[in-house]
């Protein structure tokens, strides 16, 4: 178990037989807006989860025979996968009622209602009349995992420098659960706006900034990300294959940049640098994007990633003897 989890044990009616019960408060939930929520989650029965103060704890049972193995009661941890389920039901429905989440998720309504009653009480949902909404309580915990990550604070000021130099759009993307994921973004003058928000997910392979990450991760995790991924084509330009991918991931290394021409929105280019603080771990990338008809030729082969590189390398020194 986690620091901070408690386990209590307590005879069964088995003489030999034991019960462990770990208890863990359970924060936070993603989303992904894509296809039905109940394809995702294969949640239909009822497990413990119950409110406490600002959070909802989770109660996972464990049986242990007489040889000393266990097994996780499969109830509780479903219980916490349907209050995940629903959450991210309230979030693609853009606030719903109980009957609707239950027909997203294929589950009885009274299941739904347990489920959005603790949430409620946990202030991680908001009631308003009869349809349910994510509550403001992920945003202070969505800030607090952004402002952990390293680089997010320093690098702000060099995204706006960028954004401004260029007056195209300007982002710091980190990878986490093998995507990116957009940690903070401004815009100059002409950008155009394409992209998904703050916090949004987007495919490693389809972007300058994810190429960027990728090539300068260790190999073992990046054939980790590829594997689990995939290498969804996003747009007919989209690298598929995984020897063409690992071949433009050698040739960035060896530059020390990465293009997207056209692989993540079409009509869209980009240019990546990973951030390496110590040069080899990676704890981020900036890039820069615009319309394809803008960023060519030499702006987009040699201004741009000239002046990626400096200000990544000026970056770099800032976290470093920060």
């Amino acid at each position: 178990m986690a620091n901070g989890d408690v386990a209590v044990e307590s005879e069964s009616t088995s003489t030999t037989a034991r019960r462990r019960t770990d208890v863990a408060i359970v924060w936070g939930a993603g989303g992904s807006r894509r296809g039905r929520i109940s394809d995702r989650y294969a949640v239909h029965q009822e497990g413990t989860v119950r409110s406490s103060g600002r959070n909802f704890i989770y109660t996972r049972t464990h049986s242990t025979d007489s040889m000393g193995n266990e097994s996780p009661d499969r109830d509780a941890v479903k219980s916490v996968e349907t209050t995940f389920a629903v959450i991210n039901a309230l979030y693609e429905l853009d606030g719903a009622g109980v009957s609707a989440v239950a027909t997203e998720l294929d589950m009885a309504k009274s299941t739904i209602h347990k489920h959005l009653r603790t949430l409620t009480d946990a202030e991680y949902v908001v009631r308003e009349g009869d349809q349910y909404h994510v509550g403001l309580q992920f945003l202070e915990l969505g800030e607090f995992a952004r402002t952990r990550k390293e680089g997010y604070t320093i690098s702000r000021a060099k995204v706006k420098e960028l954004a401004e130099e260029t007056q195209e759009r300007a982002q710091f993307i980190v990878e986490e659960h093998g995507r990116g994921v957009y940690l903070y973004r401004e815009v100059g003058e002409r950008a155009v706006h394409t992209d998904p928000g703050i916090g949004k997910r987007i495919p490693l392979h389809s972007t300058a900034a994810g190429k960027a990450i990728l090539a300068n991760l260790p190999e073992a995790r990046a054939e980790e990300i590829v594997e689990t991924r995939g290498l969804e084509a996003v747009t007919e330009n989209t690298i598929t294959e995984r020897g063409e991918l690992f071949s433009e991931l050698a040739t960035i290394r060896e530059r020390g940049y990465a293009f997207n021409l056209e692989e993540n929105v079409p009509g869209l280019h980009a240019v990546g640098v990973a951030v390496t603080p110590n040069g080899t771990d990676v704890c981020g990338a900036l890039s820069v994007s615009g319309p394809s008809h803008r960023l060519r030729d030499d702006l987009l082969r040699t201004e741009i990633p000239r002046r990626l590189l400096g200000t990544v390398n000026e970056l770099e020194l800032n976290l470093k003897y920060s």
